[in-house]
């Protein structure tokens, strides 16, 4: 053992003989001789792996009876606000119902009116009131529901058909605005989503379409199929020329809009596309948006289906 670690040139270090550990020192006297230390170890190694042992069962009944506790007290902590989100969306949708009562009214009212004493511009703006207040209790309504996880039919439905239906309902109305209006819709197209929330996704981004679209601007419809990806790709865009130092990203936040001052002209709550984005997420999905060539696209992918 002393030639062994004498021949290694090193002051100390570790080695094993005969199943027991020692340490070793080496020192260079002054008369040229040289002094190896050996200190056997296994007493304190045995009591080190103990340790270890003890440590390690210690931190793992610690550990489990931590996750156990945390378990318990978090249910307790979170439920509470479980609770006030599950209150808050019940109050949005019985709120929504109890609304909907008195805007009938005022609106058939109003219409007596007109039918009295003829039309105004006071009746025309209480109508146009009561269409705005309508839509924005249908969307929070449909908020709400989404956010509850509705029943949906998944299946396999023909998104060509349901693309061309929701562009033909909108191509009069951009025309009518003097808007440019395109289409680009891959015949035979199969995707795994709910036949009636699909189309619904599809009118949400056209409507989106045409209320950012510049005057004078166009609308443009695209969707394909990629065999090699086998990723089928739904494109709609709007000319945007304002829209370049736009974070885009936060589109889809509730009650979102990039129009700070809410101004009326641009008609919405920031609530459409995050509908969109849920229902994309539900067909199991990704939405994006891109801004190019001064035009605004929303991009939705899904898996193709034979």
């Amino acid at each position: 053992m002393a030639r062994w670690a004498y021949k290694q040139k090193k002051a100390r270090g570790h080695t094993d003989y005969g199943g027991t550990a020692y340490a070793y020192k080496l020192t260079k006297k002054s008369n040229g001789k040289v002094s190896i230390i050996f200190l056997d170890e296994s007493v304190i190694m045995a009591s080190a792996n103990e340790l270890m042992k003890i440590a390690a069962a210690m931190g793992s009944v610690s550990l489990l009876l931590f996750t156990l506790v945390l378990i318990a007290f978090s249910n307790r902590a979170i439920q509470p606000i479980i609770e006030a989100e599950k209150r808050q969306k019940e109050f949005i949708t019985n709120a929504g119902h109890e609304l909907k009562t008195p805007l009938a009214i005022i609106e058939t009212n109003t219409e007596l009116s007109e039918i009295i004493s003829g039309e105004t511009e006071w009746t025309t703006s209480n109508k146009q009131q009561v269409a705005r207040l309508t839509r924005l209790i249908n969307n929070l309504i449909s908020l709400a529901r989404f956010d509850e996880q509705p029943e949906m039919t998944i299946a396999t439905i023909d998104a060509s058909a349901a693309v061309q239906r929701a562009a033909d309902s909108f191509e009069a109305m951009i025309t009518h605005e003097g808007k440019g209006f395109s289409t680009n819709i891959a015949p035979g197209v199969k995707v795994r989503a709910d036949e009636n929330y699909f189309y619904e996704l599809c009118n949400i981004l056209l409507d989106n379409a045409d209320k950012y679209c510049d005057d004078g601007g166009k609308v443009s419809v695209l969707l394909r199929e990629n065999k090699t990806t086998r990723a089928v790709t739904l494109k709609v865009g709007n000319t945007y020329a304002e829209g370049k130092a736009i974070d885009y990203t936060k589109f889809f936040n509730r009650f979102y809009r990039d129009d700070t001052s809410h101004n009326s002209k641009k008609r919405g709550y920031g609530i459409s596309l995050s509908m969109a984005q849920t229902l994309v997420h539900a067909f199991k999905g990704k939405i994006s948006a891109r801004y190019k060539n001064q035009t605004l696209y929303f991009t939705i992918r899904l898996k193709m289906t034979k």
